[in-house]
């Protein structure tokens, strides 16, 4: 079991906006990191450069994020921060059926902040493979492998798989002094 020395709060005052709005039961992590779990729980969280962790393992989906340094100020430039973004998001998926006709298949998106424009979006901004067929789309761009429908707005994308949604919405490493232009916030719900 884990015992905190103290209680985790809120750290945000209220009002503030986030990227990916999330309701009860939902998480999400945003900037540079800051962990909202599901019902009320919060967490700030430093990656290490170039690293990848996993954030969410479920029966048939799992999801895996990169994290980058970066060095911005805060408070009108009179705070330095060494810190870390969110860069890559990857999601690994079960698909197909079970019966004979069909089988089973891996479906593997990524959403790469890289990829991203001065403007915060771009054309080729999610890639993968869908039973081994490969896949690249950004704005506007849908894609449907057997039940993993994702779909790309306009700087955020969607990823559905049965009762689980990835929402992923890029946004720029404000104040930014050196590391990534962009970052990744990513948001987790699960229904029924």
């Amino acid at each position: 079991s884990i015992e905190l020395e103290t209680p985790l709060t809120n750290a945000h005052p209220p009002g503030t906006a986030v990227t990916v709005v999330a309701s009860d039961g939902d998480a999400y992590v945003v900037k540079d990191p800051h962990l909202s779990f599901a019902y009320g729980g919060h967490a700030d969280f430093r990656g290490r450069h170039g690293k990848l962790y996993n954030f969410l393992s479920a029966p048939g989906i799992a999801v895996n994020v990169k994290t980058e340094e970066a060095i911005f100020t805060l408070r009108e430039g009179r705070l330095k921060v060494n810190g870390s973004f969110l860069t890559e998001a990857h999601i690994v998926a079960r698909v197909g059926s079970n019966g004979p006709a069909v089988g089973r298949f891996w479906a593997l998106a990524s959403f790469w902040a890289s990829e991203l424009n001065d403007q915060n979006w771009g054309w080729q901004v999610i890639n993968g493979t869908c039973a081994g067929r490969a896949f690249k789309f950004g704005r506007g761009g849908t894609k449907k492998c057997f039940e993993l429908a994702m779909k790309m707005e306009h700087t955020s994308a969607t990823f559905q798989l049965r009762n689980w949604t990835i929402r992923v919405a890029a946004n720029y490493v404000y104040d930014r002094v050196a590391g990534p232009k962009h970052r990744l916030d990513v948001g987790f719900s699960a229904s029924g």
